[in-house]
């Protein structure tokens, strides 16, 4: 016999008045408004190195609200790694314009884009996105497609009254 009650009455809980969660299934590969909603420090499973857990939430377009998981490395015994952790770790700052971070906290809330890519499955896990690219929010890499069309307008900045990544 459990020693917790089952009756769900006493939350008052609804579904009506609850957005269901979204779908975890891939995003088209492309560039997404996003910002970093969090990031923290964590241990490798081997305890011998470091990395940054970030989630990047997409705050416009038909993806709204999508998160999109990246580990950044910050110390593996492998110095290619490393390395690699330290370029996109400096794409991600300059992104946001945050050169010389001091806390995860300040990678947060800032607007950038990120260009998503599509890991394939593998070893039992299905396919998943990845943040292929880091880019200041505005900016992006798509060419006109013929040379009469004009290039678009960098959009502003989100106002700071009401982000758009605020539900």
């Amino acid at each position: 016999m459990s020693t917790f009650d089952n009756d769900l009455e006493e939350f008052g809980f609804d579904a009506s008045t609850v957005e269901p969660t979204s779908s975890f299934d891939v995003i088209p590969a492309g560039e997404y408004n996003a910002i970093c909603s969090k990031a923290e420090v964590k241990k490798t499973k081997d305890e011998k190195g470091k990395f940054i857990s970030a989630t990047f939430q997409i705050f416009d377009g038909e993806f709204d609200g999508r998160l999109v998981f990246q580990n950044i490395t910050l110390s593996n015994p492998s110095d290619k790694a490393t390395e690699i952790g330290k370029r996109e770790l400096s794409s991600f700052c300059r992104a946001i314009n945050v050169i010389t971070p001091k806390d995860t906290s300040d990678l947060l809330e800032k607007p950038l884009v990120i260009k998503v890519g599509i890991e394939p499955a593998k070893n039992g896990y299905e396919a998943k996105n990845n943040v292929k690219e880091f880019k200041a929010y505005g900016e992006s890499s798509d060419k006109p497609s013929a040379p009469s069309a004009k290039p678009s307008s960098k959009p502003s900045a989100p106002a700071e009254a009401k982000k758009p990544w605020s539900k």
